[in-house]
């Protein structure tokens, strides 16, 4: 082997060394950077054994020079990018570049000018090298000392090697340029060893000495963990801030400082670091003396070079000063923005409680409100763990119990709120960690805050609800002013006052002085009405005056009840409620004149719901309903007597004009029955001298009684014994003579419970037994009884005027019948007279009553038709026989006399008054429509209707009769004869009618 050959080895060793030592630097640094300068001693190698192979013509000797200027060129740019971060690719750039232009120049101009291309290159690497050195002893002449003698001997051996390069162009095949080759190679190894050792050494020291003086002198916390969230590193700031020392923190999770309710906010942010995010938070962190404080935590992940989460670095800046300000600013902003925009305590109220906990760190809060001068305390806002407190009405020194019994285990803190030295509520605050001295002051500032505003809230909360209640009382009293019936009375205060006071139940009562008895008028659970008859009238003693309803009447005072609920539960007092038992009532009085006339009853589901200050309140509303009902009373008492007075006035009306008993009877039971609002109403008649009674007349207006089938006379018949009144109150318990009697059993079937029997009598004359049936909800006082007994003596005098006018329309038809008998006497005594016409007064009288009936004339109108029949030839009796019976024609003279007999019927018959209305026929039946007739010579309508009628059938049977002076017509001829004188002698109408109905006539 020779020089040549021992010479490239030894280069090519050397530099293969220089390869492995580079590679182990880049791997143990993972940077890419010296990759980069592994490549170049890569290709240094590669040149180094094309030099040692070219003798040998196994490698092209052309290629050896590029290799060496590729590689030095790698070598060098890579060393700069350590010093001025050149990008890789900038460098493959550059030896790309490089190697191009070589190639270029070997396969174009000669070997010789890439040749001296290369030595141009090796010459600016050197220059390279040259700033490197330079910036090395700018850089590292505090650590290199000495050192700094072997990096000017390489720059020195480098610089040989570019003068012998530059004198040769085939280095290799000069010893010289070998051994400086081999020279600069070992240089080289040795420089780059050193150098990369160095500045790693020098990084790392620099860099750590620098990264712990910024991390211990940080003013923030710094904590570093691991990819589970253990503890790797803290600082001083960080291990004050907390209280703990490095060892004690060290590989304990960050989750073991946390507040509990910020674990789960901290265990989100862990997930997005290992997304790689950078994020930011704040977070309650947990100290060793047991206190909060808020962190703003600035977490970064760290990351190996394929992006694995390696762990974190948390920056954590204590905000609790700033934090505690910030809330104390935002409690007064908060606050004082309630006092613009709150203007009542139930919105200010969740607004300063929440405040108040957020800030003092509390787990419960709640704002209290003093009840006035009563003692009473009302938790108007709540919240945490004391919520289920919000509403409570309780004593002042129960409060804390009550406080005490939902959180045992809390500490408790309260800031007083007071305005003009007088308190008016409180703030409460509770946790399970005792109050700094700093946050008692700050609760303490927090209710000096709130003071002003929850005494301005409830002045204008008050005067907003008083003027509220005020438009409702003056709407309800005008309400009331138009109300007319205790019905409407009692729903108008029932609206009203619900809408002032929570009421799930309401009530009217009604008291009775003379009997101490409290009725219920009107009953309302919740929206639904209830009868007030289900429940029993209740009767109180100044004994019983110590609670409740009775207090309230006796004392004239409303009465506030806030044991209610334990009464009913232990089964005392008496409830408008069903099902669930009301908690809480108030009872306030209805005055008049200062007398209580009855009570309005409020009953509520809740706790402690009412005070003497709303009872206050509606005694005033509770006087005007007082005043309504008296009012609607007094209406209707008088609506009612005029109602009885109508109805005596109608049975009065009844018994005048109505005649028949039957009907009489009927009418009167009707009325009694609606007046006296009962459910039946019969009357019993004494019949002859026996006394027998007998049911004339009844009236069921609900149907409940069958008086016919259902009801025996046993009352009645010993109210017509004893002719004493009979009051039965409950049928279901009568009196002892009438147990067993099946007729009471079934009026009570029926449903009814009481009974009223009235002798009726007149002139000490038994007549019968009014009866009354009433239900058990009925009224029966003793004015309905004075009414009753009124109704009773119409009754009797309707009977006795019903007897008087029976017995008179007897004499009148025995009179009648004798005034009949004597006008058919007179008719007969003319048909003597008069032999020739006998039986004619008979026919015109049938055939009249016919015709008139056709033509529509009334039953009693037919009457008068039928004595003027008879008697319309009765002024006859005045003309002398030797006129009235001459056979042949009369003068006429004779006939004058003849036409007299009208005029003789008036005079005759018309002193007599009974046959005045049955004048018409016998003065008008010779009068003619044409007015050509006797004796005054009447036209038209102004004969009357009688007279008309007459005339058509007094000339009919004239025509249809024999006659001494003729014989008598057929029927058609005479027909013929009437038709033609319609209009003529006789009303047309009249003879329609007797032609249409003549037929007929014949028939019967």
């Amino acid at each position: 082997m020779g020089i040549f050959q021992f010479g490239l080895l030894t280069l090519m060793v050397v530099r293969i060394i220089a390869v492995v030592v580079t590679l182990d630097l880049a791997a143990r640094l993972k940077d890419i950077r010296y990759r980069w300068i592994s490549l170049g001693w890569g290709i240094y190698v590669l040149s180094a054994v094309a030099g040692f192979l070219s003798p040998y013509g196994l490698v092209w000797e052309f290629l050896y020079p590029f290799l060496a200027a590729a590689a030095l060129l790698v070598a060098v740019m890579g060393t700069l990018g350590l010093f001025y971060e050149v990008k890789p690719i900038a460098m493959l750039a550059c030896v790309g570049g490089a190697l191009a232009v070589g190639g270029v120049i070997r396969l174009f101009v000669s070997m010789q000018a890439a040749a001296i291309f290369f030595m141009a290159v090796q010459f600016l690497t050197l220059f390279c090298g040259a700033v490197v050195l330079f910036r090395s002893y700018q850089v590292f002449r505090k650590i290199a000392g000495s050192s700094l003698k072997w990096l000017m001997l390489v720059f020195l051996l480098g610089a040989s090697q570019v003068l012998v390069t530059f004198w040769h162009v085939n280095p290799v095949q000069s010893p010289v340029s070998m051994i400086g080759t081999i020279a600069i190679s070992i240089a080289m190894l040795i420089f780059f060893i050193y150098l990369e050792q160095t500045l790693l050494q020098a990084r790392f020291q620099h860099g750590e000495e620098r990264y712990r003086r910024i991390v211990q002198n940080a003013q923030e916390g710094i904590w570093e963990t691991d990819s589970e969230g253990r503890t790797v590193f803290t600082n001083e700031a960080l291990q004050k801030l907390l209280g703990y020392s490095a060892e004690e923190l060290r590989n304990h999770p960050v989750e073991d400082f946390v507040y509990a309710y910020d674990q789960e906010m901290v265990q989100e942010a862990r997930a997005q670091l290992r997304q790689g995010e950078r994020i930011q938070y704040e977070v309650r962190l947990l100290r060793r003396d047991g206190d909060l404080i808020t962190a703003l935590v600035s977490s970064s992940p760290i990351q190996n070079a394929e992006k694995v989460y390696q762990g974190a670095v948390d920056t954590v800046l204590d905000m609790s000063e700033q934090y505690q300000r910030q809330q104390e600013l935002t409690v007064i902003a908060n606050v004082s923005s309630a006092l613009r925009l709150a203007p009542t305590r139930k919105e200010m109220g969740p607004i300063l409680v929440d405040q108040a906990a957020q800030l003092l760190h509390a787990a419960a809060a709640a704002l209290v409100i003093r009840m006035g001068e009563y003692d009473e305390v009302f938790v108007e806002e709540a919240g945490g763990a004391w919520a289920s407190l919000r509403g409570l009405r309780c004593k002042s020194v129960e409060l804390t119990e009550r406080l005490s019994e939902v959180t045992p285990d809390y500490y408790v803190a309260c800031g007083i709120v007071a305005a003009r030295e007088q308190q008016i509520g409180a703030v409460w605050v509770g946790r399970e960690r005792v109050f700094e001295v700093g946050e008692q002051h700050l609760l303490y500032s927090i209710s000096d805050i709130t003071a002003n505003a929850i005494q301005r809230a409830a002045l204008h909360e008050a005067t907003e609800h008083r003027a509220r209640q005020l438009a409702i009382a003056n709407r309800m009293g005008q309400e009331l002013v138009g109300s007319r019936d205790l019905y409407s009375v009692y729903q108008t205060a029932c609206k009203y006052v619900r809408q002032l006071i929570n009421a799930d139940n309401f009530g009217i009562s009604l008291y009775d002085a003379e009997k101490s008895e409290l009725t219920a008028a009107f009953m309302m659970n919740g929206s639904e009405e209830i009868d007030p008859s289900e429940f029993p009238p209740l009767h109180y003693t100044p004994a019983d005056a110590n609670y409740g309803r009775a207090k309230a009447i006796y004392s004239a005072r409303p009465v506030v009840c806030d044991e209610l609920g334990a009464r009913a539960r232990a089964g005392r007092g008496h409830f408008m409620g069903q099902g669930e038992l009301p908690e809480t009532g108030m009872y306030v009085p209805l005055l008049v004149e200062g007398r209580v006339i009855g009570l309005m009853e409020l009953q509520s589901y809740q706790v402690n719901i009412y005070n003497q200050n709303e009872a206050d309140f509606l005694s005033m509303l509770a006087n005007q309903v007082g005043l309504a009902i008296m009012n609607a009373r007094l209406f209707d008492e008088t609506q009612r007597q005029l109602r009885q007075l109508t109805s005596l006035r109608a049975i009065d009306q009844t018994i005048i004009h109505n005649m028949d008993l039957s009907s009489t009877l009927k009418a009167i039971c009707e009325q009694a029955a609606v007046q006296l609002n009962v459910e039946g109403v019969a009357v019993h008649l004494a019949r002859g001298k026996s006394g027998i009674l007998a049911l004339m007349a009844c009236c069921s207006p609900n149907g409940k009684l069958e008086f016919r089938n259902k009801v025996g006379h046993a009352l009645a018949a010993w109210v017509a014994e004893k002719r004493t009144i009979l009051m039965i109150d409950d049928l279901a318990n009568p009196p002892e003579e009438f147990w067993g009697d099946e007729s009471i059993q079934a009026v009570h079937e029926a449903g009814i419970q009481k009974y009223v029997g009235i002798p009726l009598e007149s002139k000490n004359t038994f007549e019968g037994v009014l009866e009354v049936y009433g239900s058990d909800a009925g009224r029966m006082d003793e004015e309905w009884l004075e009414f009753l007994i009124t109704i009773a003596g119409q009754l009797s005098i309707a009977v006795e005027n019903a007897i008087l006018f029976s017995d008179l329309q007897q004499s009148n038809r025995e009179l009648a019948e004798a005034y009949d008998a004597t006008i058919e006497g007179w008719s007969r005594a003319l048909d003597l007279r008069d032999k020739e016409t006998e039986g004619h007064t008979r026919r015109v009288t049938e055939m009249t009553l016919r015709l008139a009936e056709a033509m529509g004339v009334s039953g009693e109108e037919r009457v008068y038709y039928r004595r003027g029949a008879l008697l319309h030839d009765i002024g006859k009796m005045g003309i002398p026989d030797s006129i009235l019976l001459k056979p042949g024609s009369l003068t006429t003279e004779e006939w004058a006399i003849m036409r007299r007999h009208p005029s003789y019927a008036q005079a005759m018959l018309s002193p007599i008054p009974y046959l005045w209305q049955s004048l018409d026929i016998p003065y008008s039946h010779h009068e003619r429509w044409d007015g050509s007739g006797y004796p005054r010579g009447l036209k038209g309508e102004l004969i009357p209707l009688a007279a008309r009628i007459f005339a058509v059938v007094d000339v009919w049977d004239a025509l249809t009769s024999n006659r001494p002076y003729r014989p008598a017509w057929g029927e058609e001829e005479a027909l013929a004869y009437i038709r033609d004188q319609a209009g003529k002698h006789f009303d047309p109408a009249v003879v329609n009618i007797f032609l249409e109905n003549y037929p007929e006539w014949t028939k019967t």
